[in-house]
């Protein structure tokens, strides 16, 4: 068995312990969704009509409200998904500016695997009630830890990270469904991860591609006016876009 390698380039890796996502937050772009309340304690931010296909994305440490993580939300609405994305940090995101000395994993320990595994089993209750049946996983940055957490258990039957953090090869040996990971320059050498992923069952289902040209964080922060970084933006979007439709 074999997964598919689309790209893989020597990585010039950063500091996963320190705030991430250098480049524009987007914050001229309006959105098209809604938020909601998935219960008393969780909100979301939605777009797409109600069928039976569902994606849950996972936002980086800035929340739900950052621009370009809502317009990839939004795009993938419109392709024909109900798209939700539950607000994991409870209006307490990372701050955009906040100094990169200050306690961040202090901050990211507010956070736990277990309140946020309890949150989306909150999500998948709600869109169970929509009565959707099938669903994906996508995540930005932190999110790509939350992704392949989520996919230990038989909720979903596709995820997608996009430069994903603290992803690690313990977790890679619980990945229960494909998975595709786009990585960017920084993230780390996947090459341990990929071994793992190579001896699943489905591993001719997998897919990696690093992005050796673009910086961490790119596809939601990515400076459009550059032609090469909105050519990578709009490759992942399409590689995403047609890896969940492959699996949904």
């Amino acid at each position: 068995n074999s997964l598919t390698i689309i790209k893989m380039s020597e990585p010039t890796s950063r500091d996963e312990t320190k705030p991430c996502c250098i480049g524009s937050t987007n914050k001229e772009y309006v959105s098209i969704g809604k938020l909601i309340n998935v219960d008393d304690d969780l909100i979301a931010y939605t777009h797409g009509s109600v069928g039976t296909k569902a994606v849950v994305v996972i936002s980086d440490i800035y929340g739900i409200n950052m621009g370009g993580t809502r317009k990839f939300c939004d795009k993938l609405a419109e392709s024909g998904f109900y798209v939700i994305m539950p607000d994991l940090f409870h209006g307490n995101p990372w701050e955009e500016n906040k100094a990169l000395d200050s306690a961040f994993m202090s901050w990211l320990d507010l956070f736990p695997t277990e309140k946020t595994k309890s949150d989306l089993q909150k999500v998948i209750g709600f869109l169970s009630l929509k009565g959707i049946t099938s669903k994906g996983v996508i995540g930005f940055c932190w999110g790509g830890k939350v992704v392949f957490e989520s996919i230990a258990a038989d909720d979903f039957k596709v995820g997608v990270t996009l430069h994903g953090s603290f992803v690690t090869e313990e977790l890679a040996k619980s990945v229960n469904c494909p998975v595709m990971v786009l990585d960017s320059l920084n993230e780390p050498d996947r090459k341990d991860l990929l071994e793992i992923l190579s001896k699943k069952e489905f591993s001719k289902e997998i897919v990696y591609k690093r992005f050796g040209n673009m910086a961490h964080g790119w596809t939601i922060r990515g400076d459009t006016s550059i032609k090469e970084v909105k050519e990578a933006i709009d490759e992942a979007y399409d590689l995403t876009e047609s890896y969940l439709k492959r699996y949904l």
